[in-house]
C-alpha cells in the first residue's frame, strides 16, 4: 500500500488517473441504484450505468438510457456533477485540491502551470482558484437568462432545474439534455440558442485562451494590475490562444452560414418552382 501511495503523491498525473476511475466508479455506483430512476422504470445495469458515468465524466453525451424520462431528480443530479466535474477538468481539480493540501514542488508546479496557462508558477493557486469560480460565475448568468426564459414553459422550479442542466451541459460540452430531442424544439428561439451557443464557445476555448484573451487587453490577470503592450494585438497572444480563438468563433458563425445559406436556396428552389407551375 504504502508503494502504490506514495507514486500517487509524488506523481500528480497518475493521481489524476486513479481521480478518473474513482470519479466513474462513485458515479456509476449511484446510478445502478433504484432511487436513480424513476419509479416504475428498470434500474440501470451496471454496464449502462458505467457507461453513462463515463460519458458524463468525460463530456462525450454519449447515453444508453433516457436522461429525462428513465433517470430520476438523483440520477440526473449525479449525471449533473459528472458533468460539472469532467468539465472543469480531473487535472484541474485534483491538482487544485493536491496544491491547497499539500502545496507541491517547483516541477509540480511548473508542470501544473503549463497545462493550466499560468505565466508564473508562483500564481497557481490563485489561478486554480479562479479557474473555478470563472466557470460557476458564467454557469450561474446563463442559469439566470434561461431560467427566465423557461418561466414561458415551465414552473420556477422546473425551469430553474433545466436551467441550470442546460448551462452546465453546455459549458462543459456534454452533450446531455433533459429533452429526448435535445434542445430541437427551441431551434428559432434566439435567446436560448444565443445563450447555449455562447456557452459552448467560452467552455470550448478554454481557461488558459480566455486569460490570454484578458491580458491581451492590457490587463496583467495574475496580479490586477494595468500592463502596456507593446506588439501588435495578434502577435501578443500566444499561438495556441490564438489559433483556438479562430477555431472556436470559426466554427459557430460557419455553420450558421451554411444554415442560412441553405434555406436561402431553398426558399429560392421553391419559388423557382411556383413561378415554373405558374407560367405552365
Amino acid at each position: 500500500m504504502a508503494r502504490a501511495i506514495g507514486p500517487l503523491t509524488k506523481y500528480p498525473a497518475r493521481f489524476s488517473v486513479l481521480s478518473y476511475a474513482i470519479v466513474i466508479a462513485l458515479g456509476g455506483t449511484l446510478l445502478t441504484t433504484s432511487a436513480a430512476v424513476v419509479p416504475g422504470q428498470a434500474r440501470l445495469t451496471a454496464v449502462d450505468a458505467v457507461f453513462t458515468a463515463t460519458s458524463a465524466a468525460c463530456v462525450t453525451g454519449l447515453t444508453v438510457r433516457s436522461t429525462a424520462h428513465d433517470l430520476s431528480f438523483l440520477g440526473q443530479t449525479v449525471v449533473l456533477l459528472l458533468m460539472q466535474i469532467g468539465g472543469i477538468g480531473i487535472v484541474t481539480i485534483t491538482t487544485f485540491i493536491t496544491f491547497h493540501l499539500r502545496g507541491g514542488g517547483m516541477r509540480d508546479r511548473a508542470l501544473a502551470s503549463a497545462a493550466i496557462g499560468v505565466q508564473r508558477p508562483t500564481d497557481l493557486r490563485s489561478t486554480l482558484s479562479s479557474v473555478v469560480v470563472f466557470t460557476l460565475l458564467i454557469e450561474a448568468i446563463a442559469t439566470l437568462i434561461l431560467t427566465l426564459r423557461g418561466l414561458l414553459d415551465y414552473g420556477f422550479g422546473q425551469s430553474l432545474w433545466h436551467a441550470m442542466f442546460h448551462s452546465i451541459s453546455a459549458y462543459c460540452n456534454a452533450g446531455f439534455a433533459l429533452h429526448d430531442d435535445s434542445l430541437t424544439r427551441y431551434q428559432g428561439d434566439a435567446i436560448v440558442n444565443a445563450v447555449i451557443m455562447g456557452l459552448i464557445v467560452v467552455g470550448g476555448i478554454g481557461f488558459p485562451v480566455i486569460v490570454d484573451v484578458y491580458r491581451t487587453f492590457g490587463t496583467d490577470f495574475d496580479r490586477g494590475r494595468h500592463i502596456t503592450a507593446s506588439a501588435p494585438w495578434p502577435d501578443r497572444v500566444p499561438g495556441n490562444g490564438a489559433t483556438d480563438r479562430m477555431t472556436q468563433t470559426a466554427r459557430p458563425a460557419g455553420g450558421q452560414t451554411h444554415r442560412t445559406g441553405a434555406g436561402w436556396r431553398g426558399i429560392a428552389r421553391r419559388a423557382t418552382a411556383s413561378i415554373t407551375g405558374w407560367n405552365q
